[in-house]
């Protein structure tokens, strides 16, 4: 059926708003305006100027759970929360002129975590009452976590209900409370009261679930979102997210990298951090580092190229993420840090050389390249000219002889030709959680069939 634009304001979302302390209100956003939502949350991982959370899914993945403090670097966001029709609906439903206190993007992919039974007004500490519009950026069916309210509260109750040490709303009390689930749509808008229990489970579901949140207070209080920020980001400890411990999930801000040995799915999640926290740096001026990584290795993939020369691909940048090098890092390319080194000494420890050395010999694999075919110095971008002198220049005859008698040596001649072609800003790629199952084969692999017997006898 086709979806009507809502416009108009309609009296009755004031009035159920204030009779229930949550209103749904569907079709806010035009069919463009979610477009570009949908197009600008894509786009925020790679803003490090942004606050940015991650957690570890029930399928063992890193993935981004959170983003915050948005607007200061992003003028769509900013537009649409001061003055487009999410601002435009926030005044007209509670029936005073709001001004933005916070805003976030939840995320929730397949897997992740849900939030306990909670109010949001305890997190909330520098003016006593709020209100939240949550647009939906994807469509948000019960089953991937959509909001659950509870029923019979009114949007001028403001009292705590049942607050335990953690912030959230106790179990006695939560077995009273009846909760009402509200799916959305794509452009919808919820708003609702900071003081309503609200809660929302795990994403069930084969797609990810964005919700912008958007929090305002009545504008005649004052602009308390700088103080927010600040006050949040001293108060904040360890692990978390807020400033309550609502989240059902596991929160990963950090990650040790594993040992020698380690049990493959392990190296996977530092793995999947490593591209989760870091991945989203820029390459170069047209792609990412985990768009880069994805793009090469989905070309070996259509390539039917070795699961060793996949993952090799895949990973031949791994040495930038350890060392945190990116595009707009002071340095990056006019400093060699031999980032081929630092990966492949890193990869040695869990995967066959085959991969670890095809990863310290790509760098080299260009210098070869360059002397092995004239034409291919030619076509290369002035940042990967400016970081062959860096590398040592085009081999000399001897030096490519020398090159080519190595182990691992071919291998690495195929990650560099993936790599050149790598760098499009608009290629179609797998995802980083395709390649889960072949690089826990190829760690598998290299621990030997015996490793699952030993850790047996081991425990």
């Amino acid at each position: 059926m086709k979806r009507v634009l809502r416009r108009t304001f309609s009296s009755s979302f004031h009035s159920t708003f204030r009779e229930q302390g949550y209103v749904v209100i569907p079709n806010v956003l035009s069919k463009s305006e979610i477009e570009a939502l949908q197009n600008w949350t894509s786009g925020l991982s790679s803003d490090l100027s942004m606050l940015h959370h991650h957690e570890l899914t029930a399928d063992g993945d890193i993935r981004l759970t959170r983003s915050e403090r948005i607007i200061d670097s992003h003028d769509g966001f900013k537009s649409l929360l001061y003055e487009g029709p999410v601002k435009k609906m926030m005044d007209d439903v509670v029936g005073e002129s709001m001004i933005l206190y916070k805003e976030k993007v939840n995320y929730k992919y397949p897997s992740a975590g849900g939030y306990v039974a909670h109010q949001d007004a305890p997190a909330y500490q520098e003016v006593d009452y709020h209100v939240t519009a949550l647009v939906s950026i994807d469509d948000a069916p019960e089953e991937s976590g959509c909001l659950e309210f509870a029923a019979g509260w009114r949007a001028n109750d403001k009292q705590f209900y049942g607050l335990n040490d953690r912030g959230v709303i106790n179990d006695e009390e939560v077995s009273k409370l009846n909760f009402v689930p509200a799916p959305t749509k794509a452009g919808d808008v919820v708003i609702f009261s900071s003081y309503i229990p609200h809660r929302s489970a795990r994403n069930s579901t084969e797609n990810p679930r964005r919700v912008l949140y958007a929090t305002f207070n009545e504008e005649g209080k004052g602009d308390f979102r700088k103080e927010y920020y600040t006050n949040k980001l001293k108060k904040m400890e360890g692990e978390k997210i807020s400033l309550i411990d609502h989240f059902s999930g596991e929160v990963v801000e950090s990650m040790r990298s594993p040992k020698k040995g380690a049990d493959p799915q392990d190296v996977w999640k530092y793995i999947s951090w490593i591209f989760a926290s870091r991945g989203s740096t820029m390459y170069d001026e047209t792609v990412t580092q985990i768009g880069h990584a994805l793009q090469g290795a989905t070309l070996a993939v259509n390539a039917k190229a070795s699961s060793e020369t996949v993952v090799a691909t895949l990973l031949h940048d791994f040495g930038h993420l350890i060392l945190d090098e990116h595009q707009a890092q002071p340095g990056f390319l006019t400093t060699d840090l031999r980032h081929e080194e630092i990966g492949a000494n890193w990869l040695m420890k869990f995967f066959a050389p085959e991969i670890s050395n095809a990863v310290r010999l790509h760098v080299p694999a260009k210098r070869y390249l360059c002397y092995e075919r004239p034409e291919y110095w030619a076509g290369l971008s002035d940042m990967s000219k400016r970081s062959l002198e860096l590398q040592g220049g085009i081999f000399s005859k001897h030096e490519a002889e020398q090159f080519l008698s190595q182990v691992g040596a071919k291998e690495a001649v195929q990650v560099r030709l993936f790599d050149d072609r790598a760098k499009s800003a608009i290629a179609h790629t797998l995802d980083i959680q395709d390649f889960k199952p072949i690089i826990l084969q190829c760690l598998k692999k290299a621990k030997g069939p015996d490793a699952d017997s030993k850790r047996s006898d081991m425990s």
